[in-house]
């Protein structure tokens, strides 16, 4: 296995809306399902033959690999009646467990995670060039293709606005009704996660570009396309990871403490205009302290499948227990406790693995990785679509090849250092004999 084996993952991500869309009209609610299940069967024979090719795992990977069989067992055992509502939800909760895992598994030097990294940049100037042609056209485009087809298969049908396309491609968070970026993905949400990702590696990543006009015209167009998504969680990973990057590149010039504040003034400016406008980004805020309150009476979580946007969605309810728009709220609403421990327990682990990657040769890539996924955890706690299969994936896989190409290199210099000293206790040896 190698990089061409993520790459396809990534293609299956950015086109599999686009090519259901088109196909919608001549698939089964069985098929369209089918079509989707695709790539989890993929992931999971990658994570498979990775493991056996290798014959090895440490610790962190074990512990991911228990965390999601974990939720897998909670959920059943402590889940809701909707058989639907209860796989899509048990899907979310496990997906930062296995994608580190995956990209621990595939990927084992640098040279293999830059050229994930160029191609996951170039497909996203690719999806931003075909966004703008998509909007001048209009929604038309979409409803050719047979988008009313594909929500009706997907099960969002009741939330599609007048025009015939999802709500979500459209925003009021600037005060006007404004027609966002869709893309191949065709959720505007996901898209503008994606986009952060590529923006951030485009600007930060050394040996991704080896001409500066190309990586100057590369970086506005992203972020344009990012701008253009009006994404809310994708420009406040962007804004993160800039902010504390750059500090760090300005630390010697003493900038570093200067950026990040200027980061948390922008934060708090954005939070109290979602508060004082009225926007949709107050539902955000509530997913995460609504269901830290029913904490307190549900310590347990009131079950797998029964809080969140995936919950209302799949799991045959007409309105929610508790507030679904927060990954870390929903998780916590369904699980309790056992959501806080699971959690903290990855996030520890992911941010320290990255901190120790970054000692070494891999600084640029762990470091850029690192601020990346601290930014995805601070978006999931006031956005449910932060954690799903297409727009987290590439984080955590980044974020897994990272620690397993620097735990291989590690062992790889202990091997030959090793080496040498037997080598040279041979020869001291021979010399004497």
């Amino acid at each position: 296995m190698n990089y061409i084996s993520i790459n396809i993952l990534v293609l299956m991500c950015v086109f599999q809306n686009f090519i259901l869309i088109i196909a919608s009209s001549n698939l089964s609610k069985e098929g369209f399902n089918l079509f989707i299940m695709v790539k989890e069967a993929y992931v999971v024979l990658l994570i498979a033959n990775g493991l056996i090719k290798y014959g090895q795992i440490s610790k962190f990977q074990f512990g991911c690999i228990i965390c999601t069989i974990m939720i897998v067992v909670y959920g059943f055992i402590h889940g809701s009646s909707s058989m639907t509502g209860l796989l899509a939800s048990i899907r979310q909760l496990y997906l930062p467990f296995i994608f580190f895992v995956l990209g621990s598994v595939c990927l084992k030097d640098s040279a293999q995670i830059r050229k994930v990294l160029l191609f996951f940049v170039k497909l996203m100037v690719v999806s931003a060039v075909f966004g703008w042609i998509e909007m001048a056209i209009g929604t038309n485009f979409w409803l050719k293709l047979g988008y009313k087809s594909f929500a009706t298969l997907k099960g969002t049908e009741t939330g599609l606005s007048p025009e015939g396309v999802h709500g979500a491609f459209y925003s009021w968070d600037l005060g006007v009704r404004l027609r966002r970026m869709a893309s191949f993905l065709a959720e505007p949400v996901i898209l503008g996660q994606l986009f952060a990702f590529a923006l951030i590696v485009s600007i930060f990543i050394k040996g991704i570009f080896k001409n500066k006009l190309l990586k100057a015209i590369t970086v506005v167009i992203l972020s344009l396309a990012l701008l253009s998504t009006l994404a809310k969680g994708g420009i406040i990973i962007a804004l993160f990871a800039f902010t504390f990057a750059l500090g760090e590149i300005w630390h010697q010039r003493e900038l570093s403490f200067w950026t990040r504040c200027a980061f948390v003034l922008i934060l708090i400016g954005g939070i109290g205009y979602v508060i004082c406008s009225g926007t949709n980004g107050v539902m955000h805020i509530a997913g995460l302290i609504d269901n830290l309150r029913c904490l307190f009476v549900y310590p347990f979580g009131r079950g797998v499948g029964t809080v969140g946007n995936l919950g209302y969605n799949y799991g045959g309810r007409t309105e929610l227990l508790a507030s679904g728009e927060s990954f870390i709220g929903a998780a916590i609403g369904q699980m309790g406790v056992f959501a806080i421990v699971l959690y903290t327990y990855f996030y520890n682990k992911l941010f320290i693995s990255l901190s120790k990657a970054s000692q070494g040769k891999f600084y640029n890539v762990s470091r850029v990785s690192l601020w990346l996924n601290v930014g995805l955890l601070i978006t999931s706690l006031v956005n449910n679509t932060a954690i799903s299969f297409t727009s987290c994936f590439i984080f955590y896989i980044v974020a897994g090849s990272v620690y397993s190409a620097h735990k291989y290199d590690k062992e790889l210099t202990l091997n030959n250092k090793l080496k040498d000293v037997i080598y040279e206790k041979k020869h001291w040896n021979n010399n004497i004999s």
